[in-house]
């Protein structure tokens, strides 16, 4: 490696994964001021060099019709290069999702040109390196050369399953690649986000797919029914005293000061057409499917616990009291505010003898009203903003339920609380109106042994 003193005309750009250098004035201000500290790096091209890190120094050192320094290195090759190049922008905020990924699809090719073993279903390829091939074929094959994934990740030191969807971004159609295009930097990025959060839930779903189909058919251990509509037609007709829990995790607006919208806290009026005013109004037709001893369980901003407690006392319910959910993994603070880490679960019975199974230590841990643990993340996480996760829902009912109980979620969502349910072999019946939603749904009862 050396290091020299260049005219800008004698460096050739190429293809650049990051395009939009940006406003350079600020580092051509410095570059004035003190110099350039970092050399840039490029590498020989006939009688020029071919620009390899560095085309922001270039473009400042350009705009001040001055020399640069530049590193000369001698990269093994085309693949070489283009790494050293994702190396330097992969870490930097402003280089957009969408040019990462068109920077490691680019890589992606010119590595299985080099490397034709490893395209997917070749010799050598694969996620594990190996292809759909014999056992001769796989021993007089390269089988020694990594997948590219493997090779990149370690290059520019991300993972893999990063470079993965990057690669996926890359692929969106082309009017949607151009609407991003179009937008400025940081709209871009919220739109790239967008797309690359529906990419990992459609890949979520197409696993879940697979683990049905998978799964050989076997009778259910426990029925669960699950109903496209709006829940205030389900309570309409559904028989009364059926559940011995309703479970559930209903919508609601925090910015509101009271969640009930009335103007005065007489007797509530137990007519069905009134209730629909009410955003915890749901409690009054729910209560009527409940069996002798039937409890509710809701997850509920802490603003609403008093809303709640009103409605219980207005309908004859017992109240016991609210639950609250320490969140370890809450979203971060973007205002001059709290973060908000705490979720209330209130809970109401149906008279005063109900199912509720005693701690083996009474001052444990688990015993407290005050339950810590993170939000649904991960592979579990689907397409639902509010997705309350599995251990949380399989811990409630391992405390209110019985193997005989049946158990409701009139706002089931992507049907979390009837997975939990399906796990513990109870009879459980989800109702919900967004048909994507039970889609979801479906998927994960379908792939659930």
């Amino acid at each position: 490696m050396k290091i020299l003193q260049l005219d800008p005309s004698e460096i050739e750009i190429g293809w650049r994964a990051r395009s939009d250098l940006g406003d350079v004035e600020g580092l051509a201000a410095s570059i004035r001021t003190i110099q350039q500290i970092n050399p840039i790096t490029v590498s020989p091209h006939g009688k020029k060099y071919q620009l390899i890190a560095g085309a922001r120094r270039l473009a400042a050192c350009e705009q001040l019709n001055c020399k640069v320094v530049a590193s000369v290195v001698d990269p093994r090759d085309e693949i070489h290069a283009l790494e050293m190049q994702l190396q330097e922008n992969i870490a930097r905020k402003d280089f957009d999702p969408l040019e990462a990924g068109e920077g490691f699809k680019r890589l992606k090719g010119l590595y299985e040109a080099a490397h034709p073993e490893t395209r997917h279903g070749a010799v050598g390829g694969g996620k594990g390196g190996v292809g759909t091939t014999t056992k001769t074929e796989v021993a007089t094959s390269a089988t020694s050369v990594d997948r590219f994934t493997k090779v990149a990740a370690k290059a520019v030191g991300c993972s893999e399953r990063k470079i993965q969807e990057l690669i996926q971004v890359a692929d969106l159609p082309e009017e949607e690649k151009a609407e991003i295009k179009k937008a400025p930097r940081a709209e871009r990025q919220k739109k790239v986000r967008v797309a690359l959060r529906k990419i990992r839930v459609e890949g979520k779903k197409e696993k879940l797919r697979k683990q049905a189909e998978d799964r050989p058919v076997t009778e259910d251990r426990a029925k669960t029914v699950l109903h496209l509509q709006d829940n205030r037609a389900f309570f309409k007709k559904a028989l009364p005293t059926s559940y011995d829990l309703i479970l559930t995790d209903p919508p609601y607006e925090t910015g509101r000061q009271s969640l009930v919208s009335h103007t005065n806290r007489g007797s509530l009026d137990k007519n069905f057409g009134a209730w629909d005013k009410l955003d915890v109004g749901w409690v009054l037709p729910a209560s009527e499917l409940l069996s002798p001893g039937g409890q509710i369980l809701a997850f509920s901003p802490l603003e609403a616990i008093g809303d709640y407690k009103f409605i219980c006392d207005s309908i004859e319910l017992t109240w016991r009291g609210a639950l609250i959910w320490h969140k370890t993994n809450p979203g971060t603070a973007h205002r001059p505010v709290y973060i908000s880490s705490c979720e209330a679960i209130v809970w109401m019975t149906k008279g005063d003898h109900y199912l509720f199974t005693p701690f083996d230590n009474a001052g444990a841990p688990e015993a407290h009203n005050f339950i810590e643990g993170p939000i649904c993340g991960g592979n579990e996480r689907l397409e639902h903003p509010t997705q309350k996760p599995l251990w949380l829902l399989e811990r409630l009912l391992r405390r209110h339920t019985a193997i005989h109980s049946r158990v409701l979620d009139p706002f089931c969502g992507v049907g979390s609380t009837l997975v939990a349910c399906r796990r513990f072999g109870l009879e459980a019946t989800g109702v919900e109106l967004d048909p994507g939603y039970i889609h979801q749904a479906q998927l994960r009862l379908k792939a659930e042994k």
